[in-house]
């Protein structure tokens, strides 16, 4: 049975994934019929896809967004799995696929190769897309401690002064938990908000009870 983390992508516009996959095979196909360097952006990102393609299983997005855009759907949202002994190298990828695409990007800016510069609604889509991998594989190189985890904990740190009759602990604690939710921590960050929304109610009934 194959071991590894899931991935959750998404929700995306299936229209935009294939604009952004459209405009980078687009280059690709540029740089193999072009006479350009081997240390030419697009020359690297087809070395770059490659060598992807042969280190990772295959990914359902290109599919599964196709699907949703013949199907007239707004967004689509798609999940697979990244081998545990894979995680560290598939941040790593995050990275090296980053700073490829400004770089091209910088070149195009540059009048350089003849090449299109990414419009901005892709170069958009594409820190969404690397920025929601690289928090979930985080949180799986940190041995299921996401990235949000001390925003939780302050939460609920901030829940037990709520309770002593500190109602801005309460609330203070719901924005640490949401922060913590946001950044991967979705399980405790719940918690965090739900520990926090008690205590600032409980806070006043500490206070009417103490007065008494």
């Amino acid at each position: 049975m194959l071991c590894g983390m899931e991935l959750e992508m998404g929700p995306f516009d299936p229209a935009l994934h294939i604009k952004s996959r459209d405009h980078y095979e687009a280059i690709r196909r540029e740089a193999q019929l072009a006479a350009m360097q081997p240390d030419a952006p697009p020359r690297r990102l087809t070395e770059l896809v490659e060598k992807l393609r042969d280190q990772f299983p295959r990914s359902p997005v290109d599919e599964v967004a196709e699907q949703a855009f013949m199907a007239g759907e707004p967004a689509f949202t798609v999940r697979f799995t990244v081998p545990d002994e894979l995680v560290p190298a598939a941040l790593d990828a995050c990275d090296q696929v980053e700073a490829l695409m400004d770089e091209l990007d910088r070149s195009a800016r540059a009048g350089e190769l003849g090449l299109l510069e990414a419009p901005e609604d892709v170069k958009r889509y594409r820190s969404e897309y690397l920025a929601q991998t690289r928090a979930q594989l985080r949180g799986a190189a940190g041995h299921g401690r996401p990235e949000g985890r001390p925003w939780s904990v302050a939460g609920l740190v901030l829940a037990g002064l709520g309770l002593a009759m500190f109602p801005p602990g309460g609330l203070v604690g719901i924005a640490c938990g949401a922060i913590g939710r946001s950044k991967g921590d979705r399980d405790l960050g719940l918690v965090a908000i739900v520990a926090s929304v008690v205590s600032f109610f409980a806070s006043f009934v500490v206070a009417a009870w103490v007065i008494d």
